[in-house]
């Protein structure tokens, strides 16, 4: 269940800090026109229909565009992007590349935003590489960044980040306590994705530790905030996570209807991991239901997936 927190955080927390591709120049010129449109803009709306080949295409030509005019911010911003549509692709490697370059012009630029998003990134990449300690190094800097410039809204991202890395390494109290400081922080900042998705890795953490109590307390708080906000990919982890901690309880019939929101809302928001999660996890549920033809079905949809 790891994929399901690692989903909570990006579908809250990327979506709150712009952490993704970054389109800091793009909203002020954008149009309409498609005749008129920037690389940039374009790969921008690549990646958001998920065409990641085409988006790192349009972005270097616009990266192409930035060395020629001498543009360093905009040749950051480019490199950034880059970045981060290998990260959603899982290679690691090319995007450590890219983004580190991006840092390098963004520290020159004193352009400390830019500096934690794209730290953020090569957190993430680290965290891809299963190199755990610089994950967690870069990620430290990322947060000093945000306090120093007192952006309440970026401590509670990379409290997120750091708390899912201790989670990852069985470092339970340090991963509740960053989680529960990020927490305060976003409710500071009034960022409610953020919010939902700390929530939510709080649960994961109670999951470990089979406090299941808390674990559901945690996540049922989590999915009616992301209910209310209409965050359908948290939506979909909450749920099928309440689901998980069902099963685990050997209160099957009670798992049933969360993990099958979770496979819906998951199908429809094209989250693969989460849905084949869900799926699985309802072949387990009729599995000890007796409900053998069933549980085979769900068992055999989620492996298709996982492949």
């Amino acid at each position: 269940y790891i994929l399901l927190a690692v989903s909570l955080v990006l579908a809250g927390c990327s979506s709150s800090l712009d952490s993704t591709v970054d389109r800091s120049s793009a909203e002020e010129n954008q149009t309409d026109d498609e005749d008129d449109r920037t690389f940039m803009e374009k790969g921008d709306d690549a990646y958001d229909d998920d065409e990641l080949q085409t988006a790192i295409g349009f972005y270097q030509q616009a990266l192409t565009e930035a060395k020629e005019a001498e543009d360093e911010e905009q040749e950051a911003l480019a490199l950034h992007n880059i970045g981060y549509a290998y990260l959603d692709q899982n290679l690691s490697e090319q995007a450590l590349e890219n983004l580190q370059i991006a840092l390098s012009i963004r520290t020159d630029l004193e352009d400390t935003e830019g500096q934690g998003k794209t730290l953020i990134g090569i957190s993430l990449a680290y965290t891809q590489l299963n190199q755990h300690e610089q994950a967690l190094e870069v990620a430290e800097q990322a947060l000093e960044i945000m306090e120093e410039a007192d952006d309440r809204m970026g401590e509670g991202v990379v409290l997120a980040h750091i708390g899912l890395l201790y989670m990852n390494q069985q470092k339970y109290e340090l991963a509740l306590s960053k989680m529960s400081e990020g927490l305060a922080a976003s409710r500071d900042a009034g960022d409610q994705e953020t919010e939902a998705s700390l929530l939510g890795l709080m649960g994961f953490v109670f999951i470990d530790l089979e406090d299941y109590e808390q674990a559901l307390e945690k996540l049922e708080a989590s999915l009616e905030l992301n209910k209310s906000i209409r965050n359908r990919v948290g939506e979909a982890s909450a749920s099928g996570a309440i689901g998980l901690i069902y099963n685990e309880m050997e209160l099957y019939e009670q798992a049933i209807p969360y993990l099958e929101e979770s496979q819906k809302l998951a199908e429809r928001a094209r989250e693969t991991f989460i849905e084949a999660d869900a799926l699985n996890n309802l072949g387990v549920a009729h599995y000890y239901l007796n409900d053998v033809d069933r549980a085979i079905t769900f068992f055999e949809d989620a492996l298709k997936l996982y492949e």
